[in-house]
């Protein structure tokens, strides 16, 4: 069976443009076998792109009814991405247990008003360097300190975009991403998962919306991850049909070209992996 998946997929429940059903249908056109659902979670703070916590149980039992529909076609699964903030941790305003699986990412820094984006605009961004005293290392650092802190202590499935803190960063316009200093950073958080058995997604989403700078992973990350053989996925992030399996077959040729031979996907039984 040849497997074509992304557990990480956007509708309107949440900031994607198209309707549950309608994410079904083009994963089935578009020859998917697995389809996981994984809204932005429901925050505390009001976040245009997060799920409505009135909405969940909609969602969840669309969800399921789609499973049901689908089930001779495609493997549906119901998920959430839980966002992750300095003040308050990793949040979880709904049962995590009724989910199949989640995703942990982390969108924003800072606390309070003092709260920015780092997956937004380039003037917010640079907001967020402002208030940090014009210390973009310490950005960096306080961006993957928090990954690692909430990754130890909640072990998610999946880990988002694990790099989107260079999103905003392109032509090297902030920091060097090949620098020692960063890369460091990155080979600790790596060094530690590899403890808890994280899966690492790679993520096409941002090159559908901002271009390749925006392929999470780097090639230099993608690299450690392989040394370290942390378990990998392909996830197309997509917030519309047209962009589900956007820049997949680049996206597998790249992996494939880092001696990176198996992708993991999730089936109804647990995880397994596949050849590429």
């Amino acid at each position: 069976m040849k497997i074509k998946s992304s557990y990480h997929v956007h509708s309107n429940f949440c900031d994607g443009k198209d309707s549950l059903e309608e994410m079904a249908e083009a994963a089935v056109l578009k020859n998917f076998t697995h389809l996981g659902f994984s809204s932005h979670a429901p925050v505390p703070q009001n976040r245009d792109a997060a799920m409505d916590i009135n909405s969940f149980e909609t969602y969840k039992n669309q969800v399921l009814q789609l499973k049901e529909k689908y089930k001779n076609k495609l493997n549906i699964f119901l998920s959430l991405e839980c966002d992750c903030y300095e003040d308050i941790g990793m949040v979880q305003e709904v049962p995590i247990g009724e989910l199949d699986y989640y995703i942990m990412s982390i969108h924003s820094l800072g606390v309070g008003k003092d709260k920015r984006a780092i997956d937004y605009t380039t003037e917010e961004f640079a907001e967020l360097i402002k208030l940090s005293g014009d210390d973009i290392k310490d950005v960096v650092k306080r961006y993957y300190n928090l990954l690692l802190a909430q990754s130890l202590k909640n072990k998610p499935d999946i880990i988002g975009h694990i790099d989107i803190i260079k999103k905003n960063n392109i032509n090297s316009k902030y920091f060097n991403e090949k620098d020692n200093w960063y890369l460091d950073i990155v080979d600790n958080y790596l060094k530690e998962i590899k403890k808890i058995g994280c899966v690492v997604e790679v993520n096409t989403g941002g090159v559908a919306r901002y271009g390749v700078h925006c392929l999470y992973p780097s090639d230099e990350i993608l690299h450690m991850i392989k040394d370290y053989d942390i378990p990998l996925m392909l996830n197309s992030d997509a917030h519309t049909k047209e962009n589900l399996d956007f820049y997949y077959d680049e996206a597998l040729k790249k992996i494939k070209n880092k001696g990176i031979n198996k992708l993991y996907y999730l089936t109804y039984d647990g995880w397994d992996n596949y050849k590429i």
